[in-house]
C-alpha cells in the first residue's frame, strides 16, 4: 500500500518546515554573529522531530479515518447488492456462499487497512527520523562548518 493516497498532515509539513527555519536561522546568526550557536539549534531540531513524531502519528491516523470509512461504505454497497440479488429466490446453498463471499471481502478489507496503517508508521518513522538525522548531525558536527569559515578567512569578524 503506498502512502501517497494520504496526503502529509499538517503536523508533518510544520515539521518539516520548522525544522528547515531553524536550521537556515541557526546557521545565519552563527555567520553574521562569529558565534557558536549553530550547534544548539541543532539541538532545538532534534527536539522537533521527537515532538512532532509522537504527536505525528495519531494525527495522521486520524486524518486516515475517512479513507477507512469509505472502505467500509463500499464494502456494505457490495453486501445490499448481492442481498438483493439472492433475495426472495435463494437457496440455503446461495446464502451460505454469499455469507462466505462476504467474510472474505470483509477480511481483504481488513488487511488493505492494516497495511495502510502500517505505511502510515513508516512514513512517519521515515519523515521524523530523518529530522532528527540532521539535528543530531548539526549538533553535533555544526560548530565545524562555522570554524572552517574562520580558517579560510571568510569572516571578517575578531572572535
Amino acid at each position: 500500500m503506498n502512502t501517497d493516497e494520504i496526503p502529509l498532515s499538517r503536523e508533518e509539513k510544520t515539521s518539516i518546515y520548522i525544522t528547515a527555519g531553524l536550521a537556515v536561522t541557526g546557521y545565519i546568526i552563527s555567520t553574521f554573529t562569529c558565534d557558536d550557536v549553530f550547534p544548539r539549534f541543532g539541538a532545538l531540531i532534534v527536539c522537533t522531530g521527537v515532538l512532532f513524531g509522537v504527536k505525528g502519528l495519531t494525527i495522521t491516523l486520524d486524518h486516515a479515518s475517512p479513507i477507512f470509512e469509505a472502505q467500509f461504505k463500499k464494502i456494505k454497497e457490495k453486501l445490499d447488492v448481492r442481498y438483493q440479488k439472492l433475495k426472495g429466490k435463494a437457496k440455503d446453498e446461495e446464502l451460505t456462499e454469499l455469507r462466505e463471499n462476504s467474510l472474505q471481502h470483509i477480511k481483504d478489507e481488513e488487511n488493505k487497512i492494516k497495511r495502510m496503517l502500517y505505511s502510515i508508521k513508516k512514513r512517519i518513522l521515515y519523515v521524523e527520523g530523518r529530522i532528527i538525522a540532521f539535528g543530531t548531525l548539526v549538533w553535533g558536527f555544526g560548530d565545524y562548518t562555522i570554524s572552517s569559515r574562520y580558517l579560510l578567512g571568510a569572516c571578517n569578524c575578531s572572535c
